[in-house]
C-alpha cells in the first residue's frame, strides 16, 4: 500500500497539484497504480500555447471510461482541442481508473480515480489556482458540489456554465428539491448549454435570457467512424446503451418477433449494467428460446464500438414516452447516424424533427410489434436502408461533428464573457 501512495504522490508532483489528505486502502492494486502512472507520463497533452484554457467538471456523465456510448466530453474536449483550446478533464467522484485516450490527446487533469471519497476542497482550490482556467463547464455534478465548484470558479474569475442534458424534472421529481437546483443553476451560472429545443425553453421559464442558452446536438468525434464501409446484406443488428433502461424489454419482444420471421436474425447488445440485471437479461433470453439470436457484450471505449457500429446492418433505439426522451436528444443518435448505418428509432422527443424524415426508420413509440415490423421491413431491403444510413451520415457530419459544434461553442462563449 506505501507503493501505492508514493506512485501517488509522483502522479500529483507531476501534475503540480498538492496530493490529498490519507485516505483508506481502496483495493486498487500496485500494478492498476504503475499502469497509471505509466499512462499519464506517456501522454504529454498540453497545448502550452493556447490563448483559452477551459475545463469540464464531471462525477458520472461521460465520464472517459468503457461506457457504451456516452462519451459526449471527450468529444467536446476533441473539438475544442482542433480549436486551438487547452482542455483540462475533472472527474470528481470517478471510482474506477479512468481509461486515458491516447487516440485524443487529452490536455487533462484527473483528480485521481484511487479513491472512493471525494477529493478535498483544498485539492479542487489547487487544480484551479494552478490552471487559471477561462470557461468552465460543469457536465454533471451533485448540488452540492455544484455549489461548492461554482463559488470556485466565480472566485477565479472564470466564466461557469452548466451542461443540461435531461430534464430538472425527472432527475429531480420533489418540488423543493428541484426548485433547489434550479435556484443554485440560476444563481451561479453565466450560461446554459443544453441539448433539446424543450430543455432550452424549460430554462427560459426560469428565467435565463435566450441568449445566455447554447443548443447543441451532443457531438460526436466523426474521426473514428470509418468511411464507406462495404456492409453486408446481412440480418444483424445492435443497440448500445445501458441494460436497466425499459428499453431492453422492449428488445427482447422485438428481437422474438423478427426472429419468427427471419430465422438467422442476430442482436448484439453493447450495454454496461449491474450484475443482477444482466444475469436477470440472461435468463430472459433463456426463456425466450434466444440464446442463439441475442448476445450481450460489455461496454467498449467509442474508437472500439464505431467500427462495429459501421459494420452492423441495422441500429436499434427504442425509447418509451416520458420524460427522459421527451427533453434529450440521445447521445448515441449522432453516434449512430455517423456510422452510416441505417437506424430504426422510435419517434419521440424531438429528435425526427431534428435529424428530419430520410436520415432514419421511424416507429410509433411504445409498439415492439410495430418497432418489429419496421426492423424486418429494413433487413429485407438493404438497398433502401443502406441510402438512409447515407443520409444519416450525410447528416451527422454537417452538424454533429466535434469541430464544428466546438467552434460554435467558442463563439457563445466568447460573446458570454463579453457581456459579463
Amino acid at each position: 500500500m506505501e507503493r501505492i501512495k508514493q506512485i501517488i504522490v509522483a502522479v500529483l508532483r507531476r501534475l503540480k497539484l498538492k496530493p490529498p489528505p490519507p485516505v483508506e486502502e481502496t483495493g486498487i492494486d500496485e500494478e492498476a497504480a504503475e499502469a497509471f502512472l505509466e499512462s499519464i507520463s506517456e501522454n504529454e497533452r498540453s497545448l502550452s500555447d493556447a490563448a483559452v484554457r477551459a475545463a469540464l467538471i464531471t462525477s458520472s456523465a461521460g465520464v472517459p471510461n468503457t461506457l457504451a456510448s456516452t462519451n459526449y466530453s471527450l468529444s467536446i474536449i476533441e473539438g475544442m482541442l482542433q480549436n486551438g483550446v487547452d482542455v483540462r478533464f475533472l472527474a470528481t467522484q470517478q471510482l474506477d481508473l479512468p481509461v486515458l485516450d491516447d487516440d485524443l490527446l487529452l490536455s487533462d487533469i484527473f483528480l485521481p480515480a484511487f479513491w472512493r471519497r471525494s477529493p478535498s476542497g483544498q485539492f479542487v482550490r489547487d487544480v484551479f489556482s494552478s490552471q487559471e482556467f477561462d470557461f468552465v463547464l460543469n457536465i454533471s455534478t451533485p448540488v452540492s458540489q455544484m455549489r461548492a465548484q461554482a463559488q470556485l470558479v466565480r472566485a477565479h474569475g472564470a466564466v461557469y456554465v452548466h451542461f443540461s442534458g435531461e430534464s430538472p424534472i425527472r432527475v429531480f421529481p420533489a418540488e423543493e428539491k428541484r426548485q433547489e437546483f434550479v435556484r443554485l443553476v440560476r444563481e451561479s451560472s453565466d450560461g446554459i448549454f443544453t441539448v433539446s429545443d424543450y430543455l432550452r425553453d424549460y430554462w427560459i421559464e426560469q428565467g435565463f435570457s435566450k441568449e445566455k442558452i447554447f443548443v447543441m446536438r451532443v457531438p460526436v468525434r466523426e474521426n473514428l467512424f470509418p468511411d464507406n464501409v462495404d456492409q453486408n446484406a446481412g440480418k444483424h443488428a445492435v443497440y448500445v446503451g445501458n441494460l436497466s433502461h425499459g428499453e431492453i424489454d422492449d428488445l427482447m419482444i422485438i428481437a422474438q418477433s423478427v426472429v419468427s420471421e427471419i430465422e438467422d436474425f442476430s442482436l448484439s447488445l453493447f450495454a454496461d449494467a449491474a450484475v443482477g440485471r444482466q444475469e436477470e437479461l440472461q435468463r430472459r433470453i433463456v426463456k425466450m428460446e434466444l440464446e442463439n439470436n441475442v448476445s450481450i457484450h460489455p461496454p467498449l471505449p467509442l474508437k472500439d464500438l464505431a467500427e462495429i457500429e459501421a459494420n452492423a446492418d441495422v441500429l436499434l433505439l427504442p425509447r418509451r414516452r416520458g420524460e427522459f426522451s421527451k427533453a434529450g436528444f440521445p447521445n448515441k443518435m449522432g453516434e449512430y447516424l455517423m456510422s452510416g448505418t441505417p437506424v430504426v428509432c422510435s419517434d419521440v422527443g424531438e429528435i425526427r424533427a431534428i435529424i428530419g424524415d430520410k436520415s432514419a426508420f421511424f416507429v410509433e413509440a411504445d409498439k415492439p410489434d410495430l418497432f418489429a415490423k419496421q426492423l424486418i421491413s429494413v433487413l429485407s431491403d438493404p438497398s433502401t436502408a443502406r441510402k438512409v444510413g447515407q443520409a444519416g451520415r450525410a447528416w451527422a457530419m454537417e452538424h454533429v461533428g466535434s469541430y464544428r459544434i466546438a467552434r460554435a461553442m467558442l463563439v457563445w462563449l466568447d460573446n458570454l464573457r463579453v457581456k459579463r
